[in-house]
C-alpha cells in the first residue's frame, strides 16, 4: 500500500472514529436525561411511601374493635374484645402540631402502670425540653411517655414527698420513624422500665431501680390524662397512635407482644386495661371504661404510613 493509500485510510478510520463517538454522545445526551426523569420520579414515589408494603396492607375502620364490659366500665368479669382485632392497621393516625392534644380523665388508679403508644415526631427543635407522649400527673407527681430531653426517647416519675424525679432513657429520637414506646413502673420492686422499638431497632429496655414514684390517688388528685403533652404544656410535634393505659406493670412477654403486633395491635391484658385510644380518626376510648377525650387542635390523617415498616418478627 502506498503512503497516500494509508493517510487516507487513517482520515477515513479517524473520521469513522469521530461519528461513532458523535453518536455515543447524542446516545448519552438522549437518554441521559430520560435516566434522570426516571430516577427523580422513582424518588418522589418512594418518598410518598408508595413502596412500602403497608401502603397497600388492610385497614381498620375506627372502632371496628373494642374491649366490651359486660358489667359496665370499670368492671373486669366476662370482659371480652370483639370486632375485627388482627391487628391491621388504622385507617387514620392523630397528628399534633406543637399546640393541640387530647384529655381524659385520670386513668391509672394504681401505683404500678404501663403507658404504651406508637409515636413519629417530626422534629428535635419544638420546645428544647420535655415533649409528652402520654401521661398524668403534676407538680412532682408526674408520670409520662415522651422525650424528656427533646433529643431521646424516655419516661419519667416523681415522687411528691421527696421532690425526687427518675427519668429512663432510650436511644436517639429520628425524626420521621414510627417507634413503639412503653413506660412501665412496679410499685413492688420499685423498678422504672423504658420499652423501644422501631424496624431498625428490635425491642430494647432500659431499667432504673430504687424508683419511689408517687402512687396514684385518683379520688384526690383528679388530674387529666394528657395525650399529645405534658400538663405543663410540653407539646407534641408529630403522630401518635394506639395509646394505652394499664393499672399495672406489664411482663416483658406482654410488651415483646404488643410490639410485634405492630401499631394496629390489640390490647394484651384485659384486666388490668384502664384505657385505649387507637386515635384511629377520633380520640374515643375502646376499653370499655368509656374514657373518651376531648381533641383540642388534633387532626387525623390517613397519610401516616410514612416512615413506619412493621416490626420484626
Amino acid at each position: 500500500m502506498g503512503v497516500l493509500a494509508l493517510k487516507r485510510v487513517i482520515r477515513t478510520g479517524m473520521r469513522n472514529d469521530s461519528r461513532k463517538a458523535q453518536s455515543a454522545m447524542e446516545y448519552l445526551t438522549t437518554y441521559g436525561w430520560a435516566i434522570i426523569v426516571i430516577v427523580v420520579v422513582l424518588a418522589v414515589m418512594y418518598s410518598l411511601g408508595l413502596f412500602n408494603s403497608s401502603t397497600y396492607a388492610a385497614r381498620a375502620a375506627p372502632g371496628s374493635c373494642q374491649v366490651v364490659r359486660p358489667e359496665g366500665p370499670g368492671s373486669v368479669d366476662f370482659m371480652s374484645i370483639t370486632g375485627t382485632c388482627n391487628n391491621e392497621l388504622p385507617e387514620y393516625a392523630a397528628a399534633f402540631n406543637g399546640a393541640s392534644y387530647v384529655s381524659t380523665n385520670a386513668v391509672i388508679d394504681a401505683p404500678s402502670f404501663t403507658i404504651t403508644a406508637w409515636a413519629n415526631k417530626k422534629s428535635n427543635s419544638l420546645n428544647n425540653g420535655r415533649n409528652g407522649i402520654a401521661g398524668e400527673g403534676w407538680n412532682y407527681g408526674d408520670r409520662y411517655l415522651g422525650v424528656p430531653n427533646d433529643a431521646d426517647w424516655g419516661g419519667w416519675c416523681y415522687n411528691t414527698s421527696t421532690q425526687t424525679g427518675w427519668t429512663a432513657y432510650g436511644n436517639a429520637v429520628v425524626p420521621g420513624i414510627w417507634t413503639f414506646v412503653a413506660l412501665s413502673y412496679n410499685m413492688s420492686n420499685h423498678t422504672l422500665d423504658f420499652w423501644e422499638g422501631n424496624s431498625s431497632n428490635l425491642l430494647i429496655k432500659s431499667q432504673l431501680t430504687g424508683v419511689y414514684c408517687t402512687p396514684d390517688n385518683p379520688s384526690t388528685d383528679n388530674i387529666p390524662f394528657y395525650i399529645g403533652t405534658t400538663n405543663g404544656g410540653e407539646y407534641w410535634n408529630g403522630y401518635i397512635s394506639n395509646v394505652q393505659a394499664y393499672n399495672k406493670s406489664l411482663s416483658a412477654a406482654d410488651l415483646y407482644t404488643l410490639y410485634h403486633e405492630g401499631i394496629g395491635g390489640k390490647p394484651v391484658n384485659l384486666v388490668n386495661l384502664t384505657a385505649w385510644w387507637p386515635l384511629d380518626d377520633n380520640a374515643h376510648d375502646y376499653s370499655g371504661d368509656n374514657l373518651n377525650g376531648t381533641a383540642v387542635g388534633v387532626s387525623y390523617t390517613s397519610a401516616w404510613d410514612r416512615g413506619y415498616i412493621p416490626p420484626v418478627s
